[in-house]
């Protein structure tokens, strides 16, 4: 039995994934500037790794980390 691949398809290229991680990094940081400047809180920079983690799980391929023998059911 093969290994179930990612529901978007083929695995993204390393060179999308480091554009697409700089991209989560971009749009978290300007939500938290955004906050930032309205209400003066810095806290809204924790916007940084909540939009990193949010684009971890739509490319993310959890069954790539486990070992040959926990890949087939």
């Amino acid at each position: 039995m093969t290994p179930p691949t990612p529901a978007s398809g083929a695995r993204p290229s390393t060179r999308k994934r480091v554009l697409l991680l700089v991209t989560l990094v971009a749009v978290g940081w300007l939500i938290g500037a955004a906050g930032s400047t309205l209400t003066g809180n810095t806290l809204w920079y924790c916007a940084i790794p909540a939009a990193v983690a949010v684009g971890w799980l739509f490319v993310a391929d959890p069954s790539r980390c486990e070992g040959p023998d926990r890949r087939t059911d």
